[in-house]
């Protein structure tokens, strides 16, 4: 009897721990090759209209930052004068016809540091525009975006920039010298003061019209910005529309947690998972996404569908995947991928083999201007 008591504790214990004990027996490392899932034309029709769910949240979002959004434009217009004086209107057509990279801050990043940097010793590399989240992170890797961008008015702005980093605020600070920073007016004026590299503004055309009268009487600012409501919608329509570049090349716009749970390439405060939903991601695995984020990766797939151009989706993340496959308007890859479609026409590698079974002697990179400016270079050799 005593021994039945105690192992029928022992069995109610086990049981009320059982959940945790299965996990713990059900977590496994492997390593596999990831596949991307097949192409779909549309979205599944129960997911709705993508721009009506893009924008689902603009009421609320509106009546929250009025407030801060009139206070903040009149302050910082007291620091720059003019927005006209600054607007991004005068980096209009700089990359047109041209690829660009631009960088979100999703976990994928991390990732593509490497290929960042391969991109950057190119004679000609491509332009990049990056969320300013990254500032912090590119400056500790030696990563250098052509342009940043923000347009989020909280403070919480300057705690993205400096979090989990290595340095203090002042040496990033320090480091925008000659960086180029395009802003909202209604940024939060501490970003303004401190920002010491060149300084350009986009204003944001908000549905509300009693709100754009106010913002106007203190200086009608028209060169506009279309965002989806996050920065790197930002990142993209300066891309396309102002600056005129195509293709686009998507890198951290993963817009869900990482396999792990973080949310961004290093850990931050929004790893903190709160409410989620579960979405499958490009290689048809399930991800953890809040449903402010879903609705950003719904305004960029709705822009795949709708604005012509070409579309490169270097992330990993959800962007463009749904339970049914990926949508056919992204085409998937890694950026050294997307990258080597470039860096060909300037790099090439060159195998040097010998005897009948062609046994490799050496291998380096051959700089296409090496032999191309020398009629009489030493090796007989065509490119494909």
């Amino acid at each position: 009897t005593r021994s039945y008591k105690k192992t029928s504790l022992w069995v109610k214990r086990l049981y009320a721990f059982w959940p945790t004990l299965y996990l713990l027996v059900m977590l496994k490392t492997i390593n596999i090759d990831l596949m991307y899932q097949g192409p779909i034309d549309a979205p599944p029709p129960q997911v709705g209209n993508l721009y009506a769910n893009a924008c689902s949240a603009d009421t609320t979002t509106i009546d929250h930052w009025r407030d801060l959004w009139l206070k903040q434009y009149a302050e910082n217009k007291l620091t720059v004068g003019s927005y006209g004086d600054n607007s991004v209107g005068q980096l209009y057509g700089i990359n047109r016809h041209k690829p660009v990279i631009i960088l979100g801050s999703g976990p994928s990043l991390r990732d593509a540091l490497p290929a960042l940097k391969s991109n950057a010793a190119l004679d000609h590399p491509l332009l990049t525009v990056s969320c300013l989240h990254n500032f912090g992170l590119f400056e500790d890797e030696g990563v250098h975006a052509d342009y940043y961008v923000s347009i989020d008015a909280g403070s919480i702005v300057l705690k993205d920039i400096g979090e989990g980093r290595q340095k203090t605020m002042e040496d990033y600070w320090e480091a925008s010298k000659g960086k180029k920073l395009i802003a909202s007016p209604m940024s939060d004026v501490d970003l303004i003061k401190n920002w010491r590299g060149d300084l350009y503004f986009i204003n944001s055309l908000l549905p509300d019209f009693g709100l754009r009268d106010e913002l106007a009487k203190i200086e009608r600012f028209a060169h506009y910005v279309s965002c989806g409501g996050n920065a790197l919608g930002a990142c993209f329509y300066i891309a396309k529309a102002v600056m005129g570049s195509n293709p686009i090349i998507f890198v951290g716009a993963d817009f869900c947690f990482d396999y792990d749970n973080t949310f961004h390439s290093y850990k931050t405060h929004y790893d903190d998972l709160g409410q989620y939903m579960i979405w499958p991601d490009c290689y048809g695995l399930p991800r953890k996404t809040w449903g402010s984020y879903l609705n950003f990766k719904y305004w960029f797939d709705h822009i795949s569908m709708t604005v012509p151009g070409l579309y490169i989706n270097c992330s990993g993340g959800i962007l463009g995947a749904y339970r049914e496959g990926n949508l056919k308007h992204f085409l998937y890859m890694s950026l050294e991928q997307a990258l080597n479609m470039y860096s060909i026409s300037e790099v090439v590698q060159l195998e040097i083999r010998d005897g009948p079974n062609g046994v490799l002697k050496e291998k380096k990179d051959l700089k296409l201007k090496e032999l191309f400016s020398n009629p009489q270079f030493e090796s007989d050799l065509v490119l494909f």
